[in-house]
């Protein structure tokens, strides 16, 4: 309950929800459409396995029917407190790491609340596929400084003649197949 205020008096929505065998999941409460939404697919899914449905897909879809978006994921060692060092499971076993829920927290907070815009920047360039388009243009950029120039001092400037080259070709020796 000590770790549930403090998290609380960072962010009043904020919810742990323990998810059995050490798992326990940190998110915010906001009911919306989409988790609605999201949350009856889930158990929809769920329904449709049948007995072979999996515990906490169906608590996830229920919390998400509640408003529950998920933050963070937290596996607590066994015989050991939530509110000591925890694991955070990042998705990928190489890159989770030891941390406090509250610690981890705070910093979380901290880099919305300060970088929010920025990083709302750089995921809607992922999103939109910015980097690639930039590396385009500059190689782009790199052509017209270096092999464009090159190109067309030889074949475009003071061109008298039409034609691949610089080579004149009449209209009527050409056959189209």
């Amino acid at each position: 309950m000590n770790l549930l205020a403090s998290l609380r008096d960072l962010d009043p929505t904020i919810e742990l929800v323990h998810f059995g065998e050490g798992d326990w999941r940190l998110g915010a409460v906001r009911l919306t459409p989409q988790r609605v939404k999201a949350g009856a697919a889930i158990l929809y899914q769920q329904e449709m396995i049948g007995a072979k449905a999996s515990p906490k897909h169906i608590l996830l879809g229920k919390l998400l029917q509640q408003g529950f978006a998920q933050i963070a994921q937290y596996q607590v060692p066994e015989g050991q407190d939530v509110e000591g060092t925890v694991i955070c499971q990042t998705g990928k076993a190489e890159t989770d790491y030891r941390c406090t829920i509250l610690e981890d927290f705070r910093a979380r907070d901290h880099a919305f609340r300060n970088d929010a815009e920025r990083a709302f920047a750089a995921r809607l360039d992922e999103t939109n596929d910015e980097p690639a388009r930039r590396e385009q243009e500059a190689r782009q950029a790199e052509y017209l400084r270096t092999d464009g120039r090159d190109h067309y001092r030889r074949i475009m400037r003071d061109r008298k003649v039409f034609g691949h080259g610089g080579t004149a070709a009449a209209a009527s020796h050409i056959i189209i197949p």
